[in-house]
């Protein structure tokens, strides 16, 4: 058990070492499409939270609802545009991956 905790504390430190040292910062285009995907992550986090507090509370928390909305809808915009310009491989990937991660949401909530 001691060799098993030992081995994961060197493992969690050289990982630590390699991502602190040795990554590569995030390119400009890399990092737009990162601010991005926060403001959509914190936008579902809104929606999700309105959706509970109906479902536990009985309070009417549509406004919160519809307010994650148009802020996914603000980001999807954004991204669009953004897609247009990105030039670098990793950043289009990662916004292709972004754009179907919004897709879904769109999908799996019935938004139009």
């Amino acid at each position: 058990m001691r060799k098993a905790i030992v081995f994961l504390v060197a493992v969690m430190v050289g990982y630590f070492v390699y991502d602190r040292f040795y990554s590569k910062p995030d390119t400009e285009e890399v990092a737009a499409v990162k601010a991005l995907e926060s403001r959509f992550d914190a936008a579902v986090g809104k929606f999700v939270r309105g959706h509970q507090q109906m479902g536990n509370l009985g309070m009417d928390t549509t406004a919160d609802v519809e307010s994650a909305v148009n802020q996914v809808r603000i980001v999807r915009d954004d991204l669009a545009e953004l897609m247009k310009r990105l030039s670098e491989k990793a950043a289009v990937r990662r916004a292709d991956e972004f754009d179907a991660r919004i897709r879904d949401f769109y999908e799996k909530n019935s938004i139009e």
